[in-house]
C-alpha cells in the first residue's frame, strides 16, 4: 500500500490533492542514472568481455595443442609397436590402415598450402641415413608445430611447409620425396585416419 504524506487523505481511493502526490513522487531521491554513469558501466562490461575472450582463446589453443600432442604420442607408440612386431617400419596406406589410427581432427589446422591444396600431419619414415629415427610432424589449430621424434613429443620452432624440409627439421632425411606419408593431404584426411 502506498504511504501518503502528511496532509493527504489515507484512503487509497481518494484522488484529491494530486499536486502534493506529484511532488512526493518527483523528489530527488527517485532519480535515474545519468548518461555518464551508463557509459562507464558499458565500458567496464566491454573490458571484462575482452579479457574473458582472450582468456578463453588461450585455453582453447592449449586444449588443441594438448590433443595434438596426445595424438602424436599415441600414433608414435603404434608405429614403434608395428616395427617391433614386423621388424620393419610401417609404410604406405596398407600398413597404416592396419594400425587403427585415431586423431582429434578438430584440433588440427588445415596446414600449409602447396599451391593447389592444403597439407598437414606428415609421418617421416626412417631413412638409410637414419634407420632408427622416425618423426611425426603436425600443425595444431593454434598454429603451433608439434613433432614426435622417436617417441619424444614436443612443440618446435620450425615451420612445416613441405615433407622434405619438415622431415629434415625433425631429424629425418628422406631418401627421396616419397618416403613419407601425409595423414592430411589434398584438403582431406586419409581414409585410415579415424576420429
Amino acid at each position: 500500500m502506498v504511504q501518503l504524506g502528511k496532509g493527504l487523505n489515507k484512503n487509497p481511493w481518494y484522488h484529491g490533492d494530486m499536486k502534493q502526490l506529484w511532488a512526493l513522487q518527483n523528489n530527488s531521491s527517485n532519480r535515474g542514472f545519468t548518461i555518464v554513469e551508463l557509459l562507464i558501466v558499458i565500458v567496464v562490461i566491454g573490458i571484462l568481455a575482452a579479457i574473458t575472450i582472450v582468456a578463453f582463446n588461450g585455453i582453447q589453443n592449449r586444449a588443441h595443442d594438448t590433443a595434438v600432442q596426445s595424438d602424436l604420442a599415441s600414433i608414435g607408440k603404434k608405429i614403434q609397436a608395428f616395427q617391433a612386431l614386423n621388424g620393419r617400419w610401417p609404410q604406405g596406406a596398407t600398413d597404416l590402415g592396419t594400425m587403427d589410427l585415431k586423431v582429434s581432427k578438430a584440433a588440427y589446422s588445415q596446414g600449409f598450402n602447396n599451391g593447389t591444396s592444403m597439407y598437414n600431419f606428415v609421418y617421416c619414415w626412417p631413412s638409410a641415413a637414419n634407420p632408427d629415427t622416425f618423426a611425426l610432424v603436425a600443425i595444431s589449430k593454434s598454429g603451433a608445430v608439434i613433432e614426435n621424434r622417436n617417441g619424444k613429443v614436443q612443440k618446435v620452432n620450425y615451420i612445416l611447409n613441405g615433407s622434405i624440409t619438415g622431415c629434415a627439421s625433425a631429424g629425418v632425411t628422406l631418401d627421396n620425396g616419397s618416403t613419407r606419408d601425409w595423414f592430411y593431404a589434398s584438403d582431406a584426411w586419409e581414409t585410415y585416419i579415424r576420429s
